[in-house]
């Protein structure tokens, strides 16, 4: 069937948040740091470490609960999508079966009706997907700075003089006991724990019960 539209469905926001794309300025923090001479011109060797600041991010616990709060309101639109292209197309396909029978006044206002619902479509769809990058860009300015401080501070007290970005830069090797991206998640889950899901429910039900 001609000009029948096809189910378009928003990508999971993590999404899987892209939110790489915002982290140059926090890489610049992560700063090359090169190994020092001694007093008499002995290299002393610098302890660095190196983890990628998406996957970490995305494997803590307070960010997981934001993706799936997202992830929700994403299926719901995915699901008011769907009715509005199905609602299209039986309109169409109900046009071009009647198209020889109706009188033109009839044909006319059925494919006004039927331009208006796309427009209504398109409309919906880029509204949709400005909110989702609206919301990504919100996910990165809440929680990117928060892990950037626990990188800080990590680094500190485990004596690393870098720490640096591999989805900023391209390394040809990393021995696997650098990588510090699960460590440092650990370490931002501890400073930042979650609250849990079944107490954020009853907490609402509660307040819900004494409005």
């Amino acid at each position: 069937m001609k000009n029948r539209v096809k189910m378009t469905r928003y990508a999971a926001v993590l999404l899987a948040l892209a939110l790489i794309a915002a982290v140059p300025a926090l890489a610049q923090e992560a700063a090359q740091a090169p190994a020092q001479s001694g007093a008499e011109g002995v290299m002393i060797e610098e302890k660095v470490g190196f983890l990628n600041f998406q996957q970490t991010l995305q494997a803590t616990n307070e960010v997981k609960q934001a993706i799936a709060e997202v992830q929700k309101w994403v299926d719901e639109k995915n699901q008011e999508s769907t009715q509005k292209i199905e609602a299209i197309n039986s309109l169409q396909e109900e046009i071009s079966a009647k198209a020889r029978s109706l009188n033109s006044e009839t044909l006319a206002e059925m494919r006004d009706r039927l331009e208006k619902m796309r427009t209504d479509l398109k409309r919906f769809q880029e509204d949709t997907q400005n909110e989702i990058n609206r919301r990504r860009e919100e996910l990165f300015r809440t929680y990117g700075p928060k892990l950037q401080t626990v990188i800080n501070e990590y680094a500190q007290a485990n004596g690393f003089s870098a720490v640096f970005l591999t989805d900023q830069q391209n390394f040809g090797y990393i021995n696997p006991q650098w990588d510090l991206t699960a460590a440092v998640a650990e370490a931002y889950n501890q400073k930042h724990p979650a609250a849990a899901p079944d107490a954020a429910a009853s907490d609402d039900s509660s307040n819900g019960g004494n409005q």
